[in-house]
């Protein structure tokens, strides 16, 4: 939950002060790389929570042994 609030933050820092004196062009390109990055971060996250849980039950089937 954490990492999602600095996500947005860090958006919301990004939209509100970073292109306050950016061109067109650049807002276009900018809002284009944040999603890209927002898609990257939501197709890897659930990956990395899966292989931390498989991880998990490993050590724990282990552990009873």
């Amino acid at each position: 939950m954490a990492g999602a609030v600095l996500l947005a933050l860090v958006v919301v820092k990004r939209f509100l002060l970073d292109l306050v004196g950016s061109g067109t062009v650049a807002r276009i390109v900018s809002f284009i790389r944040v999603g890209v990055m927002m898609l990257a971060i939501g197709y890897l996250a659930p990956r990395a929570a899966a292989a931390t849980d498989t991880r998990s039950l490993n050590d724990a089937t282990n552990r009873r042994q």
